[in-house]
């Protein structure tokens, strides 16, 4: 943010320079330029970063919900405290149907699940 702001101000002293005829024309053009070329790759250096943040902050997310999966790897019994952390509903259909909407499914694809 520090380039960029920078940058700014230089562009705007070099304007400042070109109407109080202290640079030229062409030199102006050249200056412009040069700051204009620095701001913009500041500013796609922050993008790059941001969707870096934003990848970062996903992974842990991901990586959080493995950790609550992996706390129940080896349950021996289904209990209330199980179910109200990874199972998000039940739906009894009919005697020999039952649907179980898990947490976090969503954010993973299940293996053996027909998609289409």
């Amino acid at each position: 943010m520090q380039t960029i702001k920078a940058n700014n101000q230089f562009l705007i002293k070099a304007h400042e320079d070109f109407i109080s005829c202290i640079i030229s024309e062409t030199e102006y053009k050249i200056f412009k330029k040069g700051f204009s070329s620095q701001i913009q790759a500041a500013e796609n250096d922050i993008d790059i970063l941001r969707e870096e943040l934003s990848r970062l902050d996903k992974d842990k997310y991901i990586a959080k919900i493995i950790e609550r999966f992996f706390e129940y790897k080896n349950i021996m019994e289904l209990n209330r405290s199980v179910l109200l952390k990874l199972i998000k509903s039940v739906i009894v259909i009919d005697s020999d149907n039952i649907n179980i909407e898990f947490r976090y499914l969503g954010d993973f694809p299940v293996q053996g699940q027909n998609n289409g």
